[in-house]
Formats: structure tokens, C-alpha cells, sequence
């Protein structure tokens, strides 16, 4: 969150915070600010004055204590929120100032964001006692999982994706056409189930590895279009040679599937790739 020097609405933001524990709100910090947590304290500590920011420190101090526990971070985000800014105001009041809602959200914001660093750092303990996820380190098992699992749901995807379409196809032909065009005209039958079940295929099987790939989607496309080429390469030779025609027509549709999803993920149009 960026600093922000207009005039703050303290009940509404009590309102915002109501329902979420604390540590939630330290959690979201480590994961919208990241890297530049430090920049963004930083910039809420310029806006204090020089009384504010002792006690801003202090403050700061005392809920680092008061955070060793695990109780402090399991309360309510607002009352979290009423206990800081209240104390701050006393603090304030006790050398003489005075706190304004601006000052006394700033506090808030600055107690957070130094919590969220402890937290990033992971400093002895602080996961466990303050209840927090060590997202960093959930992350990386998910990102490992999701590598794991694209050779395999990219398979399972592809048969999956084959057979329905065989069913679909089938029935709509036997719908449109009626019963008899399966036996009336087989190779024309099989062939049109054969083709569009490849290409369905091919389409399926790097489509799901890109969506799976947790990150580098566009080189993933590329590398399963690659292992459908590679493939198709070895079947496609025998096939010239003893004029197989049909097999040659289903191997074409394998590569115009792959192909497709590959100019779809490098044309950023599916799968994205994760900033």
C-alpha cells in the first residue's frame, strides 16, 4: 500500500479491517509489497514529524513484544487496528502532541509493514508464534508440485480430451447423418472421428502443460508442440513410404493442434505468462 497523505476516514477503515485476524493483514503485506516493503515504511515514516516518529519507534517496539505471542496477531484486524492507534495517541499525548487520524493510520500501516518484514525474514520463531504461513516456502512446494505434475496431466488431459471428442463426434454424426452413415461410408466415418480426435489431442496435451507450468508457459508450449513433431517425424516417414494417406491426414492434425496452441500462448491470447 502506498503512503498517502489526504485525510484518512478512521471508521471506515475500522469497517475494512472487521472479520480478518491480524495476521491476514501482516500475510497480504508479504504478498502485494514484497521486495519493496521496505521502500513503502520508509515512505510512511517520512510523513511524520520528529515527536511522531520517536514514538512511531517505540510503538514500533513494543508491539515486536507484544507479537511474540500468538495471541496479539490471532485478534480481530480492527481491533488490532483500535489498539495501535489508541496507543499511539497515548504516547503522543504523553510528550505533549497530539495524534490526528492521518498520523494515527500511518502508525498503524508502519506497525504492519515492520511486522511483515520480521515475517519475510524469518527472524527465530516469528512464523509459529504469530500464526502466520511461511508463503515463501509454500510457494516453492507448489511451484515444485505443478512442474511434477505437467508431463502427466498433460497426458491424462489429452486422452481425456480424445475420447470425449470421439464420443461427441460419433453421436453427432450418428444424430445428423443417421445410423446407417457408419456402415454406409466407415473409412469416411472413422477418418473424421480419427482426425478431429488427434488434432484434439495434440491441442489438449500442450494447452494443459502450459496451464499447469507454474511459470515459462510459452517455452513449455514449445517444448510439447516439439515432442509431438519429434513424434510425429518417426511415424510420418513410414507412412510416405507405404502411402498411408489417412495415418498422414491424423498426423497432419496433430501438429495443427499443437501449432494452434502455441500461437495462442506466444500471441499472449491463452496462459499468460505470471509477472
Amino acid at each position: 500500500m502506498e503512503p498517502n497523505s489526504n485525510q484518512v476516514d478512521i471508521n471506515a477503515l475500522r469497517d475494512q479491517f472487521k472479520g480478518a485476524m491480524y495476521s491476514e493483514l501482516v500475510e497480504s503485506h508479504m504478498q502485494k509489497e514484497g521486495a519493496n516493503m521496505e521502500v513503502a515504511l520508509f515512505g510512511y515514516l517520512e510523513l511524520f514529524s520528529e515527536e511522531e516518529l520517536a514514538v512511531n519507534s517505540d510503538l514500533i517496539d513494543e508491539v515486536n513484544r507484544r507479537c511474540r505471542y500468538k495471541g496479539f496477531l490471532q485478534t480481530d484486524c480492527m481491533e488490532a487496528f483500535d489498539s495501535i492507534c489508541d496507543r499511539f495517541e497515548e504516547m503522543l499525548k504523553e510528550r505533549g502532541g497530539r495524534a490526528s487520524s492521518q498520523s494515527k493510520f500511518h502508525a498503524f500501516q508502519a506497525v504492519t509493514l515492520n511486522l511483515a518484514i520480521s515475517a519475510r525474514d524469518d527472524k527465530k520463531g516469528f512464523y509459529e508464534k504469530a500464526g502466520i504461513k511461511d508463503v515463501a516456502i509454500q510457494k516453492k512446494l507448489l511451484t515444485v508440485l505443478r512442474w511434477i505434475a505437467v508431463l502427466p496431466s498433460a497426458i491424462i488431459a489429452a486422452g481425456l480430451a480424445s475420447f470425449i471428442m470421439r464420443m461427441s463426434i460419433g453421436s453427432g454424426l450418428n444424430y445428423g447423418m443417421g445410423e446407417g452413415f457408419k456402415h454406409e461410408h466407415p473409412v469416411i466415418y472413422n477418418q473424421i472421428l480419427d482426425i478431429t480426435s488427434c488434432y484434439v489431442l495434440a491441442f489438449a496435451f500442450v494447452a494443459v502443460a502450459a496451464w499447469i507450468a507454474p511459470n515459462y508457459r510459452r517455452y513449455v508450449a514449445i517444448i510439447f508442440a516439439g515432442i509431438i513433431l519429434l513424434f510425429s517425424g518417426f511415424l510420418m516417414f513410414p507412412m510416405i513410404l507405404s502411402q498411408n494417406y489417412l495415418m498422414i491426414s491424423q498426423i497432419i492434425a496433430l501438429n495443427i493442434g499443437s501449432i494452434c496452441v502455441v500461437q495462442l500462448v506466444l500471441t499472449g491470447k491463452i496462459f499468460p505468462e505470471n509477472k
